[in-house]
């Protein structure tokens, strides 16, 4: 996979010495400009046995990297979902790459800005047998790279099992078996932080454009001492650093794939998946104002909305709404928001055909059946926020993951008016709760860009 006869003192040439391969137009590594970069929704990928820990494990020095190999007897680590779709990509092995002094050493740069080290995790496709073969594919392999910095000046310790045995590989050709250790150990199988991709290559000759890269964005701590280690190690020519210069563009499309999987199931009881558990749907309502400025709970921008709908989920793992109302993860609101327009909202009207039978309060009354996917928001998956909060209304249980569909649909000012009509307790014209501070929480943007 990798061509000898190279070295990190002529990075510059290696576009003649390999003409081929290594000056085309999907090289990497690149400069990642985030402004320029595209908003992608993704389902976030899933490590498959990166928690078991391998039978064996080696580190080696090539002369252009320390390397570490592993080895499961009875299954393989993989890495699959996200932007990979169905495909298995199995681990192969990890190496490291560095510079000779703080600011410098990752290969790939963040608007421009290096860390003083990058790990690159190579996998292979499953369907194609072997690592030897998947090279010839131009989805053969799958680097998920991570940074490393010493602004914090803390210790990595999953690095630690590797530095240990650093004086055994300290010169090139040097191997030692090392203390198996799970691959979990590097954190990156839980960061839940947005990542990078980008369609590339090998970053070393031959440089085979047959890479999809995934970046993680979020650097992890390494300490000076540690990094000092690296840059002790002999490399092939007396290189002090193992890092490519960045490459151009070319037009690729950079995407920022953001970890969001609301999925909406039809069986014999609707749910909702996100982010791994099912999400039951129980019941759903409205809040309304008392003009058409007015009405939404939520904000956006300081503007509301003439109506907001809430559908409400219960976690499928506590059995019961009366349960999962104790947890903090225990329920998820599916807001949407109503506008006023010409456009009439057919699920809306369905609703309000049996109006005139609920106009007072405490009333009910059985509607003909129809389809949830009717609601416009079931199937959209363009904009959304998620935060963590509250129930709107009394005891007001701070158990509530919010996802609210950013992009407003259509109700009628007939519409609007059946709703209003509407008797609520105490004479109220309206139901919608003041904004509550925000203090501290963080807001998640989703969004998906098509080109």
């Amino acid at each position: 996979m990798v061509e000898e006869g190279w070295d990190y003192t002529n990075v510059d040439e290696w576009k003649k010495e390999f003409p081929q391969s290594c000056a085309g137009s999907k090289q990497s590594p690149i400069n990642i400009i985030l402004n320029n970069t595209k908003l992608a929704y993704t389902t976030g990928l899933e490590w498959k046995n990166y928690d078991f820990t391998p039978a064996e494990m080696r580190l080696t020095n090539n002369g252009h990297t320390i390397q570490l190999q592993a080895k499961w007897y009875y299954y393989d680590a993989y890495v699959t979902s996200g932007p990979l779709g169905l495909n298995d990509y199995i681990f192969e092995q990890l190496h490291f790459h560095w510079g000779q002094k703080d600011n410098e050493g990752s290969e790939h740069t963040i608007n421009g800005k290096r860390c003083e080290l990058e790990i690159h995790m190579v996998h292979w496709k499953r369907d194609y047998g072997s690592i030897e073969n998947a090279v010839n594919y131009s989805d053969g392999l799958v680097v998920i790279a991570s940074f490393y910095t010493v602004l914090l000046n803390r210790k990595s310790q999953v690095l630690e099992n590797i530095l240990d045995a650093i004086s055994s590989v300290q010169n090139v050709n040097g191997t030692t078996k090392i203390e198996p250790f799970p691959l979990s150990d590097f954190k990156v199988a839980d960061n839940y932080d947005d990542f990078i991709s980008y369609s590339g290559s090998l970053t070393t000759p031959k440089c085979n454009e047959v890479v999809t890269w995934i970046i993680l964005l979020t650097p992890f701590s390494i300490s000076k001492k540690q990094i000092a280690k690296f840059r002790s190690i002999k490399l092939n020519h007396g290189s002090k650093y193992n890092y490519r210069s960045t490459q151009p563009l070319n037009d690729r499309k950079i995407r920022v794939y953001l970890q969001f999987d609301p999925k909406w199931k039809n069986f014999d009881t609707p749910f909702l998946k996100y982010k791994g558990n099912k999400y039951v749907f129980q019941q759903l309502h409205f809040h309304w104002g008392r003009n058409d400025q007015v009405g939404s709970e939520h904000t956006v921008n300081k503007k509301r909305y003439s109506l907001e709908m809430h559908m409400v989920h219960w976690n499928k793992n506590y059995g019961s709404l009366n349960e999962a109302i104790n947890h903090k993860d225990g329920l998820i609101v599916v807001a949407s928001f109503y506008q006023v327009s010409n456009v009439k909202s057919v699920a809306v009207q369905d609703i309000l055909d049996a109006a005139e039978k609920v106009e007072e309060e405490g009333s009910s009354w059985q509607i003909e059946n129809f389809l949830l996917s009717d609601f416009e928001v079931v199937n959209d998956k363009t904009s959304w926020i998620s935060y963590n909060g509250s129930l709107t209304t009394p005891q007001c249980l701070e158990v509530v993951t919010w996802l609210l569909s950013l992009d407003p649909y259509d109700v009628t000012e007939n519409q609007i008016r059946k709703i209003r009509s509407l008797k609520l307790s105490h004479n109220d014209d309206h139901d919608n709760r003041p904004t509550q501070p925000l203090n501290g929480r963080k807001i998640t943007l989703y969004t998906v860009l098509f080109f």
